[in-house]
């Protein structure tokens, strides 16, 4: 997962040296000071999406982080690591549709190192796991030729060469009817999913 760089004036590390060499506690304010030539980095600009107030440094007993005015009223914090970059929150687990094996319960499907995978919405209680590759085949991409070879046609009228990544957009759901993108490279699809219609459409370039 990438890391967004905080242009800090002094890093986290000597923030926190600095504090403790002044007899900082953990989950205090941790104090820094601007350069001269500072103006509005973005340690300034954090604002917490929970109350809307500024994000400070403080530092806790698993490092640096980031968190509102009101902490600890306020919970949420961003984690920074000890070279000064943020460490971005883990996305939350996507709620399928599928049914856990064990229980019946809703499987979650989240990305690992090996590509996604469900496991039980009761976990811990649960830990009964699905692989990705055990769905039913009509629902795996499937790479929809014509669809390739109308992406490579658009790069062809604008004289440039197509990325191995523009491939990725014309792998559909098996079964699904395709819907042309006279205008643009990815094209929609229209799937049949437990009785219901669903439209897939590009987004907005």
């Amino acid at each position: 997962m990438g890391r967004l760089r905080l242009r800090l004036p002094v890093t986290a590390a000597m923030a926190l040296q600095r504090a403790g060499a002044k007899g900082g506690t953990p989950g205090a304010r941790v104090p820094w000071v601007h350069e001269e030539e500072c103006v509005g980095c973005n340690l300034c600009q954090l604002v917490c999406p929970v109350d809307g107030s500024e994000m400070v440094l403080r530092s806790g007993r698993y490092g640096p982080f980031m968190a509102s005015v009101n902490y600890p009223e306020v919970s949420f914090a961003i984690n920074v690591d000890r070279k000064g970059f943020v460490k971005l929150p883990t996305p939350p687990a996507y709620e399928s549709d599928e049914s856990c094996p064990k229980c019946e319960s809703n499987l979650l499907l989240r990305r690992g190192e090996r590509g996604p995978y469900f496991y039980c919405s009761q976990f811990p209680r649960c830990r009964a796991k699905k692989s990705w590759a055990s769905l039913e085949e009509p629902r795996k991409l499937e790479l929809d030729a014509p669809s390739l070879e109308q992406i490579r046609a658009f790069f062809r009228a604008l004289g440039r060469e197509m990325s191995a990544n523009n491939e990725k957009q014309a792998w559909l759901p098996g079964g699904a009817e395709v819907l042309p993108n006279p205008i643009g490279t990815a094209p929609g699809f229209l799937i049949e999913e437990k009785g219901a219609l669903v439209f897939c459409m590009p987004g907005v370039p």
